[in-house]
């Protein structure tokens, strides 16, 4: 920039005027500080002194003040007064080092607490020439998800220099989990904004906290704990998981058995007041439907017939929790009620098409006359019945049975058909097939 001079001679003689210019840095004239002018009388003459500032860090942003002397050879020196303003220029570059961290700062295979605070380093180079201060926030969707800690939290900014401001963050580590990736913002505020906010105004930062168990070492417990429910044995419920719709005690009041829509038939204990599961007996039995109907045999509490959704029939042995026989005379026709007949010799079922049908067990088979206790059964027998009479094995009550008659005296039974346990006593079926 040029800073001109005008000098005029207000005498009636030639002046040899010497022009000093005074007050900034001579560095800063290009042409030097001085001037020589020969002014005629009455007359004026101009000059310029060339002025280059240094660079803005060399060059602070202010007013700066000057004195220009005029020195003639013959009179009296004056002089004026002026100034020169630098005006606001340059910048402030900002940046992170490094701007992603990890916590803990090197990867392990083996489970390890570390879990030391890490440290950014936010840089602040004055380039204007605006001496400043930097106030550094911490901000971001994660910020309340760690703690961090800004040193200084003010900072100077000297004209051309550096400065370092360091950022501490920590977070807790899970014990198990994925790494955990926090984002923050580091925005820094200049103490004079004429030239505005620092290049750029903000840094990301980047922090990955990783869990104290390595995730190979989760998966393998994962995979672990995952064989162990596999093999662990599972007990059955305790108690029926849909409606129950049968409950039969057996003839000495020692036992129940109840039936549901799970489709089980499960055994419990009366224990005074209360019923307990019979383990690892619990359930008896297991249909293919739902069980609507139970009904003890009455010659024998080890026996129980038990009527399906369906419209099968079922007897089940108690004791040993297997099925004897399985009959039915149409499907779906639901049981609703069985009844044994006195002695056990038929059962009748009720179903929701309105029939009652009669069933009997099937025919006793003969024991072997060879078999010791069947010929001492025989001997007492003899002594007290002296008429002809026969042993059997009642499928019923699974007993043997003493029958004072011929065996060819009863009548030829169909399959799955029975004949009573007693002699003398043998009901026929009906007319309407629907008995069988």
């Amino acid at each position: 920039m040029e800073i001109p001079v005008r000098v005029r001679n207000l005498s009636q003689q030639p002046a040899d005027v010497v022009l000093r210019f005074l007050g900034l840095d001579s560095s800063w004239l290009i042409s030097g500080a001085e001037r020589r002018l020969l002014v005629d009388p009455g007359a004026q003459a101009e000059v310029a002194f060339a002025c280059q500032p240094p660079v803005a860090t060399q060059a602070p942003s202010q007013e700066y003040p000057f004195v220009i002397e005029a020195i003639p050879q013959d009179g009296t020196k004056t002089r004026v007064d002026g100034g020169l303003e630098v005006l606001p220029i340059g910048f402030v570059q900002f940046r992170a080092t490094p701007q992603k961290q990890r916590i803990p700062a090197k990867g392990a295979w083996w489970p390890s607490k570390q879990a030391d605070p890490v440290t950014y380093e936010l840089l602040f180079k004055n380039a204007s020439n605006l001496a400043q201060q930097v106030n550094v926030q911490i901000q971001g969707k994660d910020q309340t998800r760690c703690s961090s800690k800004v040193i200084p939290q003010e900072a100077n900014l000297n004209l051309g220099e550096t400065t370092q401001v360091l950022l501490e963050a920590h977070k807790p580590r899970p014990w198990v989990g994925f790494p955990q990736t926090l984002r923050l913002e580091a925005a820094a505020y200049l103490s004079d904004q004429r030239l505005g906010s620092a290049d750029p105004a903000t840094q990301n930062l980047e922090l990955q906290v990783f869990p104290i168990l390595p995730l190979w070492l989760q998966a393998a417990l994962v995979a672990l704990l995952a064989a162990l429910i596999a093999l662990w044995p599972r007990s059955s419920p305790e108690g029926h998981t849909d409606f129950v719709n049968s409950v039969r005690f057996n003839g000495d009041v020692s036992s129940v058995l109840s039936g549901s829509d799970d489709r089980t038939i499960r055994r419990w204990t009366v224990d005074g007041d209360s019923l307990k599961q019979n383990k690892p007996q619990g359930i008896l039995a297991t249909a293919d439907k739902s069980v609507r109907v139970l009904r003890f045999v009455p010659e024998n509490n080890d026996q129980v017939a038990a009527g399906l959704e369906n419209g099968v029939i079922q007897l089940w042995n108690v004791p040993l929790a297997q099925k004897k026989r399985e009959f039915i005379y149409r499907q779906g026709d639901r049981v609703f009620d069985l009844v044994f007949s006195k002695h056990s010799r038929s059962l009748f079922s009720g179903h929701g098409s309105g029939l009652v049908l009669w069933w009997k067990p099937a025919p006793p088979t003969a024991i072997s006359e060879e078999d010791p206790v069947t010929r001492s059964i025989r001997e007492a027998n003899e002594r007290l019945h002296p008429q002809p009479s026969m042993i059997i094995h009642d499928p019923l009550t699974g007993k043997p049975v003493i029958l004072n008659a011929q065996p060819e005296e009863y009548p030829e039974i169909p399959e799955g058909e029975s004949i009573p346990s007693e002699p003398g006593d043998y009901p026929m079926p009906p007319d309407d097939p629907a008995w069988a």
